[in-house]
């Protein structure tokens, strides 16, 4: 074997040249295109690198796109120039039209050394990229309802409440409460209670009552976020009185990032005789009597239905009926005109339950049975609010998607 190929290669006929040369073509070609490979992908990974890096740094509060793009030329031409690559580009923007995902694309042009030679292969490669960020935990924005309607018919006295609910925070510590900036929305007692149209963020729009808003500064001398440690809310009565003569004013809710907007039905028992007749028990309103408290304790995630943790030990016997509307007008016609979607009223059924996400520009209806053993009408208390809108909070919740 050994004699034989020594033999072969010492062969001086031209055929061996032949065959090797043909044999080289291959080999060669194989070993251009293995350099050329590597060359590309160093230089893609390098472009993923800063275009990603791109993506998180246009979620930078004051980040300006031209001034994020320009960095990441500057960083990926620190690396690769001339032969190695061409001018890299970076582009891109905002998706959907908010400001919660953020896209870049980057591109370049790589000069190919071997693989350029066989036939139908350009002098370069382009290469294409794309990262999208997202502040995956936005603050949601809640505007104060948009309708809300208590029922007279019962004997019982029943208030809403709106408050921030942190599911992440242990049970049953003082310093970090799970429910915090508690605030009275709606009773039948047909008090009044209006928001203050105020923005506590906006220093052009201030809040209006000079006792709510030295309210407010008193309980955020340490920070806004001090009102997250507190289970009361910003909110102050009025005047006072039996039905219909009561008044209050509040601020809504502010729930960052890691907290949701949800809903407490205080009812007391027997606390309205019958408001027809103006026999009324108000003294019980605020305290005393048979009192039950229902909490929601609201999970809202992206794009899934809100998932209302809090009632989960009442099933079967809920107390909670939610429908989704696409227009204001199907959560709040009255129920049987055409075009609502407010079941006509009917006891001893089962409630709707919203099966989607609530997006910006859409509205959710909530309609309470206000005893868990009741005539289960769940229309005892009824309430429309708009769905909240996303604000980018900073860039310490950003994240890449893809």
């Amino acid at each position: 074997m050994g004699r034989g190929l020594s033999s072969f290669l010492r062969r001086d006929d031209g055929v061996v040249a032949i065959i090797f040369a043909i044999m080289a073509i291959p080999f060669i070609a194989m070993a251009g295109w293995a350099v050329d490979y590597v060359h590309l992908q160093h230089v893609k990974d390098r472009l993923q690198l800063e275009t990603d890096a791109a993506a998180l740094n246009a979620l930078l509060e004051g980040a300006h796109e031209d001034d994020v793009f320009a960095v990441a030329r500057g960083q990926f031409q620190a690396h690769y120039s001339g032969e190695w690559a061409g001018d890299a580009t970076f582009d891109g923007g905002w998706l959907n039209g908010s400001d919660i995902d953020f896209e870049v694309i980057g591109e370049v042009d790589v000069p190919l050394a071997f693989i350029k030679l066989l036939p139908g292969v350009g002098e370069t490669q382009h290469i294409r990229v794309s990262a999208v960020a997202r502040v995956s935990n936005p603050d949601l924005h809640y505007s104060p309802p948009e309708f809300a309607a208590l029922e007279f018919e019962a004997w019982d006295f029943n208030r809403l409440w709106l408050y921030c609910y942190w599911p992440d925070r242990p049970l049953n510590d003082p310093k970090l409460p799970r429910r915090t900036q508690m605030v009275p929305i709606a009773d039948n007692g047909g008090s009044t209670f209006t928001p203050d149209p105020g923005d506590p963020k906006d220093e052009d729009n201030p809040i209006n009552d000079a006792l709510l808003k030295s309210k407010y500064e008193n309980r955020t001398r340490l920070g806004p976020e001090h009102l997250d440690t507190e289970v009361e809310g910003v909110w102050r009565p009025i005047r006072g009185g039996s039905i219909g003569q009561r008044e209050y004013t509040y601020i809504m809710p502010q729930c960052p990032a890691g907290s949701h907007m949800s809903m407490r039905l205080e009812n007391v028992e027997n606390a309205l005789e019958d408001v027809r007749q103006r026999r009324v028990t108000a003294d019980r309103w605020d305290s005393g009597g048979r009192r039950f408290n229902h909490y929601t304790d609201t999970v809202t995630e992206r794009g899934k239905a809100d998932s209302h943790t809090g009632l989960t030990s009442l099933r079967p016997n809920k107390v909670l009926e939610t429908i989704h509307c696409e227009r204001r007008e199907q959560c709040v016609s009255p129920d049987g005109k055409p075009g609502t979607l407010i079941p006509r009223r009917q006891t001893n059924r089962n409630p709707q339950e919203a099966t989607v996400g609530c997006s910006p520009g859409q509205y959710m209806y909530y309609g309470w049975e206000d005893r868990v053993n009741g005539d289960r009408d769940f229309d005892d208390i009824r309430v429309v609010m708009a769905c909240p809108t996303e604000v980018r909070s900073g860039e310490r919740n950003s994240r890449l998607l893809s």
